[in-house]
């Protein structure tokens, strides 16, 4: 008896020793020999095992028995194998079925936020490139959207402009306007340089943007009209940005392309004049050529009595008994009695000559003193200034002074012919002295 019960003793050991190492109970798995509770993530059947959760699923409970106690992900969720719980699709991914075990991506033109089931397309006025977007971009400045789900904006047309961004129309561009240019894809005007002008809409390029005429300037930008060059100034060519000043001796109008010339007969010494009337008329003793910034005065020898004189034969040569010591005279000075002058265009009166007198003004040559008498002096007004020569002496006509006769012949009264041999000296008619001598 006591020999049986030993021998089941034994076969209870032999039985109970692999059991408690290496047959762990559902629930429990082996490690080390040791039945340990199945850990989280895991089920554990029996027969020492421990899986894991398939991916899609989870488990957040220790000793999990079998594969009812891995849960499946719900939708917008995803896990791995041995997953405790499931993670949300990130941003631009999504999951639209249950139990997944990755999450797809969103493609262009659509987005989607954490957890997404389904992707969203991108709203009007916005855009998505590139995959798995976690948002839209919204369109540019000069691009718009009409449709749902971009991938691109469209850019605004050239001649138009977009000034505001997520703009979902075609009409959200605006016209160009006067004074601008706008190519395609515009977010803001751009204005036509100084010098140059636009009058037209919708302009597409810098093409549009004309130079100014001459005649005219524009010193901004974006000028829809060039303006006319002021009154005394001139733009002899074209894309000018200031207009030039007209020079002393000329003149402009508005919208000028040259300056005129102040007329023959006046100047003026200013710059920036704008009108002929500026051009002051020469007064008389000068005269002035077309564009002359001063008048000339007359030179001496020479007159003008009228104002506006348009040439230096405006200036008229002082007449024989007469002359012009200034410049600039008005008229002519008539020699005085005693003076005369010969010659045109004379500067100074000459004296009469010894011998001669002027008893009158404006005289072109002196009276000689008449013969056998003289006069020594210059300048002589009377005919009284002429003395008779002295007894025995003779003079021609216009002699300064008397000379004996000649011997034998004179034409002179003081003088007689001799007789052959002889000549004879007749004093007065009173005393007579007589002289004989050979010839």
């Amino acid at each position: 008896m006591s020999g049986y019960c030993g021998i089941v003793i034994l076969l209870l050991c032999l039985c109970i020793a692999p059991m408690s190492a290496q047959n762990c109970s559902a629930g429990k798995y082996i490690l080390n020999s040791t039945c340990l509770g199945c850990p989280v993530g895991y089920y554990c059947p029996g027969n020492n095992q421990s899986i894991s959760c398939p991916s899609g699923t989870y488990n957040s409970n220790a000793n999990a028995t079998n594969i009812s106690f891995c849960y499946s992900c719900q939708t917008g969720m995803f896990s791995l194998n041995g997953s405790i719980n499931c993670t949300q699709c990130p941003a631009g991914k999504f999951s639209n079925t249950s139990a997944s075990s990755s999450c797809n991506s969103c493609s262009a033109g659509m987005y989607s936020s954490a957890g997404a089931t389904t992707c969203m397309a991108c709203p009007l006025g916005s855009f998505s490139a590139s995959l798995e977007s976690a948002a839209c971009s919204p369109c540019y400045p000069g691009t718009y959207s009409d449709q749902v789900a971009a991938t691109t904006c469209k850019q605004c047309a050239a001649g138009s402009y977009g000034p505001n961004s997520s703009a979902t129309s075609v009409y959200s561009c605006l016209a160009c306007p006067t004074g601008f240019y706008c190519p395609a894809g515009s977010n803001s005007t751009t204005p036509c340089p100084i010098g140059t002008f636009n009058p037209n809409t919708s302009a597409v390029s810098a093409n549009y943007c004309l130079p100014c005429v001459i005649g005219t300037y524009s010193n901004m930008t974006g000028a829809q009209i060039c303006s006319k060059c002021m009154a005394g100034y001139y733009g002899s060519s074209v894309g000018l940005t200031i207009c030039n000043l007209c020079m002393a001796g000329t003149w402009s109008a508005l919208g000028s392309s040259i300056c005129s010339q102040c007329p023959a007969g006046t100047s003026s010494p200013y710059t920036g004049m704008t009108s002929v009337s500026n051009c002051t008329s020469c007064p008389a003793g000068r005269y002035s050529v077309a564009g002359s910034t001063n008048c000339t005065s007359c030179p001496v020898g020479t007159y003008n009595n009228q104002a506006g004189g348009s040439s230096i034969s405006s200036c008229i040569a002082c007449a024989p008994g007469a002359y012009s010591s200034m410049i600039g005279a008005t008229s002519c000075t008539i020699c005085p009695m005693g003076q005369y002058q010969p010659s045109s265009s004379s500067t100074q009166c000459l004296y009469c000559a010894p011998g001669s007198y002027g008893t009158s003004v404006g005289m072109t040559s002196c009276t000689r003193c008449p013969a056998d008498t003289y006069n020594s002096n210059a300048g002589s007004t009377s005919a009284t200034a002429c003395i008779a020569c002295p007894p025995g002496t003779t003079s021609l006509p216009g002699s300064n002074a008397c000379n004996p006769c000649v011997q034998g012949v004179s034409s002179s009264p003081n003088c007689k012919i001799c007789g052959l041999g002889s000549w004879v000296l007749e004093t007065t008619p009173i005393r007579r002295y007589r002289y004989v001598q050979n010839c």
